[in-house]
């Protein structure tokens, strides 16, 4: 496990993917993997060059095409909700449907389980800061035992350290990190102050912020008047227009 979580800490991206993927065969058993980038655009969140490791995409479609078809699959049967949650989530496929539908009548499970020969799936769905970052999937064939809890466990020990990193290396990860640290250096902006132009960014009100982040609407508008004077703006628009149009581009992803 040190030995993997060594790897995603000093690897490239494609490099880390792979090796990934290779390391994690030595601590849970699956037939074939995948790992995804995350893609945000248009309002909308899909699976983007994916990394193979054993897997016999050449039976479903070439590599670019595997991609819009599980795009398209996920849209119609279940997990495209996750690219939208806040957190990076584990899951297990068995887990996700409802008792009364049965896996193999699933379109996903006809159209790529099938023709791979695969039955079961896990995974992990990467986000962080509302960016989806990428989703790694693992499958067993027919014949094989479903993941275990154990499995998930392991999973999950080593989701946060593959968040950090995808976060690192995913190209609108960088650009937020990157402009965040531009923005606040700029203008001397703290923490808390950031936390509320990012809102102010998203159409927050003053009382929608003050729920977000648990402090009172006296103390926003205080926050606010600082970031004001520290950034010279003297309205809501222009602190947006400055942060997302103009000098630092922030990319506010819902």
């Amino acid at each position: 496990m040190s030995d993997i979580i060594l790897t995603i800490n000093t690897a490239s991206d494609d490099e880390m993917r792979m090796s990934f993927l290779k390391k994690l065969e030595g601590v849970i058993h699956f037939s074939c993997g995948v790992f995804y980038m995350g893609s945000n655009t248009d309002n909308q969140k899909k699976l983007i060059n994916p990394t193979f490791y054993k897997h016999p995409y050449q039976k479903v479609s070439n590599p670019n095409d595997l991609c819009n078809e599980y795009n398209k699959f996920q849209n119609r049967d279940y997990g495209n909700y996750m690219y939208w949650l806040h957190n990076s989530i584990v899951y297990r496929d068995s887990d996700m449907l409802p008792n009364s539908v049965i896996p193999e009548s699933t379109e996903m499970y006809q159209k790529i389980y099938s023709p791979l020969g695969m039955h079961y799936g896990c995974g992990i769905t990467l986000i962080y800061d509302k960016v989806f970052l990428g989703e790694v999937i693992l499958f067993r064939e027919k014949g094989h035992p479903d993941f275990t809890d154990k499995d998930l466990f392991i999973l999950n020990y080593l989701q946060p350290h593959l968040t950090h990193r995808m976060y690192q290396l995913h190209p609108q990860g960088k650009y937020q990190i990157n402009a965040k640290g531009t923005i606040c250096k700029e203008y001397g902006l703290t923490q808390r102050e950031f936390e509320i132009i990012t809102l102010i960014c998203k159409g927050y009100s003053n009382k929608e912020i003050s729920m977000s982040l648990f402090i009172s609407e006296e103390t926003i508008k205080k926050h606010t008047q600082h970031i004001f004077s520290k950034m010279n703006v003297k309205s809501r628009s222009k602190l947006i227009r400055k942060c997302t149009e103009e000098q630092f581009k922030l990319n506010i992803l819902d």
